[in-house]
């Protein structure tokens, strides 16, 4: 075999094993959320300051995944100010399709009356721990009273 033959064929596994790697890592850093996770609605009871009230997050899952899930969940008033309501690290397994979770959180009892809506964050570390991905949504209005 002549010399040059055997590092075209050298060059040509090291793009391959190049271009193999990074092209996942891409897709899962740049793709858009709706390739890995739609919402179809995100809801919350009304509620009275201190008191502990549903939300329910209906989602479809497109592509399954593990691993440790850092979730933040934010109460955000009219004017945008946050307040984090719930902080957790957890492991999990996001199995592919649509599913409804349910979450009970208990209200600060020194919230003011009014309009909210939650902000809910995942945090996902996706292709074998490779990539971070952050994931947003926010909650239809609902009412403190």
């Amino acid at each position: 075999m002549k010399k040059e033959t055997f590092t075209t064929i050298l060059l040509f596994a090291a793009l391959f094993m190049v271009i193999g790697t990074i092209a996942p890592m891409l897709f899962y850093s740049y793709a858009p959320q709706s390739h890995f996770i739609n919402e179809h609605s995100f809801h919350a009871e009304n509620a009275s300051p201190g008191d502990e009230h549903r939300m329910q997050f209906d989602r479809t899952i497109h592509q399954r995944s593990s691993g440790t899930v850092f979730v933040e969940l934010y109460l955000v008033d009219d004017s945008g100010r946050k307040v984090e309501v719930l902080s957790k690290n957890e492991d999990r397994y996001f199995q592919q399709g649509r599913r409804v979770v349910y979450d009970d959180v208990q209200l600060p009892n020194d919230i003011e009356e009014g309009r909210y809506r939650y902000e809910r964050v995942y945090r996902m570390r996706l292709y074998n721990g490779r990539v971070e991905r952050i994931f947003t949504f926010e909650s239809e209005p609902f009412y403190v009273e």
